[in-house]
């Protein structure tokens, strides 16, 4: 597996292939693409399928700007429920005036149901190891995608991937991560990163 270098926005458009679950965080331009990049999303599911985004608020102009709270807006708006919302604690940052320490995890679905108590997220985990400040933490995927194997899924999709922990912890775990990112300097580095870690830990 490795990270595929398109415009995820053309791609899913022009490859309409419905996915059992989703995995991503949202980059936040202006409130337009972000909500358009939500509905996106969504299109890629199934009506019994799940989308997870985690994503973290962000202080602008002396004031947070909620993506939690887009994207609950926009589920609402499209007849969808939110099935569960957790917390996910950067502890790796110390505790700073207008600092924003913890992002949101937020699943979405339209039918699916929120399954057994032994397959669920707690209500605040540690997000564990980043490969930067802006990448998802390794623990968290890591509880995200056994939730996915808890409800059977075996392939997800993440349209948004960035640095590639998702495809590395998914590899580790033994389920098939799509991920899809723009940038091609990004891209280039979440692949040296995954095929290093991945030659590193596969005979462990």
């Amino acid at each position: 597996m490795k990270v595929i270098n398109v415009d995820s926005r053309e791609y899913l458009i022009d490859n309409p292939e419905k996915y059992k679950a989703i995995l991503t965080s949202l980059d936040y331009t202006n409130e337009d693409t972000f909500r358009s990049d939500i509905r996106l999303c969504m299109n890629c599911i199934d009506d019994d399928g799940y989308i997870i985004f985690v994503n973290t608020d962000e202080m602008r102009d002396n004031s947070i700007l909620s993506k939690s709270y887009l994207i609950i807006d926009e589920t609402i708006k499209n007849d969808y429920k939110v099935l569960f919302h957790k917390i996910a604690h950067k502890y790796y940052l110390k505790a700073a005036f207008r600092q924003i320490n913890f992002s949101h995890i937020i699943c979405i679905t339209k039918t699916g149901t929120i399954g057994p108590q032994n397959i669920r997220i707690p209500d605040v985990s540690a997000s564990g190891r980043f490969c930067n400040r802006i990448s998802f933490g390794e623990d968290i995927v890591e509880r995200i995608l056994k939730y996915f194997i808890g409800k059977g899924i075996t392939k997800i999709l993440d349209p948004f991937c960035g640095y590639g922990t998702s495809i590395i912890v998914g590899k580790k775990l033994g389920i098939e991560v799509v991920g899809l990112e723009i940038d091609k300097k990004i891209c280039r580095s979440a692949n040296h990163r995954i095929s290093h870690r991945w030659v590193a830990t596969s005979g462990h």
